[in-house]
């Protein structure tokens, strides 16, 4: 009867669970076998009204993944698109729990693939999110949209994020946009670079995706990762020909941030990639030795002077140069670095409206101006020719 009912269905538009066949008025269950020829009566019924109780006993059995009880249920026939707190459905719950047979069960019962919860999700989100590739493949078997609209993340993005490679590309293979991006403008790359997922970020640029797209501040993938220290997914990137200076719009460049993050590593690959190691950052004009020094990482500090990088230069505003940010705050043994790798003496420098470092030195934390003038008579200085 099982194959019966399921070959009436495109004929009555009814599933199999809302079908009864009945012979001299008797309904024949699902594993009846006829061995000879008999007169059959169709009849559709409609769904059943449950109750709160009956729909939290389906949803929970759908939550679990018990298939005795979800196929009795529907077989009452309660409707499989009923929906409990947050307009949760047996398939939501299904999906998130990774119950492939569940969710096959609930999809054959007529189940809305596509129904939103109240987040505005739906079940292909929570499949991706945690992960669950098999029931991902039966929503997409199932025609569910690829790329709902509904929520703030695509489930594209929500695999790449959690790092899901299998995922992923089901989604890929689908389909799905791997450049649209979040309510927050990131894209599927910025999310698995972020959280350090190499290989679906290698996968995302072996399907073509934009290896530097920017979110709203500018920020593209592999700032991002070097922000969050992934070595080997700020490696990949480069040799994917990642703009090595692109910075945000607050001009942090990879070399900045990973110099003031103090991730060693990721400072010499920058520097083995030239990387321009003496690039002006943001409102400051601040090179990536000023941002390792203000840090305190004196190991990254030993880099950049070893591959070069200018001790000199100053900041903007405030006009420091890196010896004198150490000075200024103490940083032992900074200071010695960069003193031994020159005999040049730190200049104070004075800006345009004759206030000179030391009053910067004051309003960035010193006690009294009168210590932040003791540090300068402290210090060996001389004056810039150019100054005004």
């Amino acid at each position: 009867m099982l194959l019966r009912k399921t070959s009436l269905q495109p004929v009555c538009g009814v599933t199999r669970f809302r079908q009864r066949l009945l012979h001299n008025d008797f309904s024949l269950e699902d594993d009846a076998r006829l061995d000879a020829p008999m007169e059959l009566q169709l009849v559709l019924l409609p769904f059943l009204e449950a109750s709160q109780d009956r729909v939290s006993e389906l949803l929970r059995a759908a939550e679990l993944g018990h298939l005795a009880k979800v196929e009795e249920m529907l077989q009452a026939p309660f409707d499989p698109n009923v929906a409990g707190q947050d307009d949760q459905t047996p398939l939501m719950l299904a999906a998130s729990h990774g119950h492939e047979e569940a969710v096959r069960l609930l999809l054959e019962a007529g189940a809305d693939k596509d129904q939103c919860d109240g987040s505005r999700e739906v079940p292909l989100h929570v499949a991706s999110r945690n992960g669950h590739a098999g029931v991902v493949r039966l929503l997409l078997e199932a025609r569910a949209n690829r790329q709902p609209q509904s929520c703030s993340a695509t489930p594209l993005l929500l695999a790449c994020s959690e790092g899901h490679l299998n995922v992923a590309k089901l989604l890929l293979e689908a389909g799905a946009d791997m450049e649209q991006g979040n309510s927050s403008g990131n894209a599927p790359l910025h999310a698995a670079a972020t959280s350090g997922h190499t290989e679906v970020v290698g996968l995302l640029l072996d399907s073509g995706a934009d290896r530097q797209p920017e979110d709203p501040y500018g920020g593209i993938p592999l700032l991002l990762a070097c922000v969050n220290g992934h070595l080997d997914v700020v490696r990949l990137l480069l040799e994917a020909r990642a703009d090595k200076d692109q910075g945000n719009s607050c001009g942090d460049a990879p070399l900045h941030v990973a110099a003031y993050s103090g991730h060693a590593k990721l400072v010499q690959l920058l520097l083995d990639a030239r990387a321009d190691k003496n690039q002006a950052s943001g409102f400051d004009m601040e090179t990536p030795l000023h941002a390792a020094t203000e840090a305190n990482h004196a190991d990254v500090v030993r880099l950049l002077l070893n591959a070069g990088a200018d001790k000199h230069r100053a900041s903007g505003i405030p006009s420091e140069t890196p010896l004198e940010v150490a000075q200024q705050r103490n940083l032992v043994d900074i200071v010695h670095l960069l003193r031994d790798e020159s005999k040049a003496e730190p200049r104070v420098r004075v800006r345009k409206h004759g206030c000179c470092s030391c009053f910067r030195r004051y309003r960035r934390g010193s006690r009294h101006p009168a210590e932040a003038w003791t540090d300068v008579f402290r210090w060996p200085a001389v004056h810039d020719q150019d100054a005004s």
